[in-house]
């Protein structure tokens, strides 16, 4: 019965959110720097010259808490329950009612349509995509594809980010 009720949460979407800044040069260098990578900053402008676009997972980092919002990791460090699950989940996504169960990162995948450009502000929406159940020689499996899709504010497509997780 779990996976019957679990897969009534198919297409269930969460909040859209919003870049708390637009794409910006300096972002975008830090972030190219972070990778330590000299063949793909020079690919996007290079070091000396600056980018006018950013690299395709650049989106994914353009989402901070706000200045004021609670410290997570410090508000559960009390807790002995806590294991920091939570700690990026800003999917506003309802949360399923797996009664506790283990999660395993099962892997992601990304579909890239165009590169964010200087100037774009990013908006992104998360779905559950599927959920199914599978066993194992351990037991029963439960997979959860939770889809986010990437659009500027002026809809342009940016890529669609694909999470896989893997209860059991």
């Amino acid at each position: 019965m779990l996976i019957e009720e679990l897969r009534t949460y198919i297409g269930t979407k969460g909040t859209v959110s919003r870049s708390c800044e637009a794409v910006e040069a300096g972002a975008i260098r830090r972030f190219m720097q972070a990778t330590l990578d000299q063949q793909r900053i020079a690919g996007f402008g290079g070091l000396e010259n600056p980018p006018t676009v950013a690299p395709p997972l650049f989106p994914i980092v353009m989402f901070q808490p706000d200045l004021a919002a609670p410290d997570m990791l410090s508000d559960g460090a009390d807790n002995p329950d806590f294991d920091g699950l939570n700690l990026t989940d800003a999917t506003g996504l309802p949360d399923l009612p797996l009664g506790g169960m283990a999660m395993l990162n099962g892997g992601i995948d990304v579909e890239f349509y165009r590169y964010p450009q200087i100037g774009d502000v990013v908006e992104r929406q998360s779905h559950y995509a599927d959920i199914f159940e599978k066993q194992s020689s351990k037991g029963r499996l439960i997979f959860v594809v939770t889809e986010t899709v990437y659009r500027t504010t002026s809809g342009d497509l940016l890529m669609i980010f694909r999470q896989h997780d893997i209860r059991r």
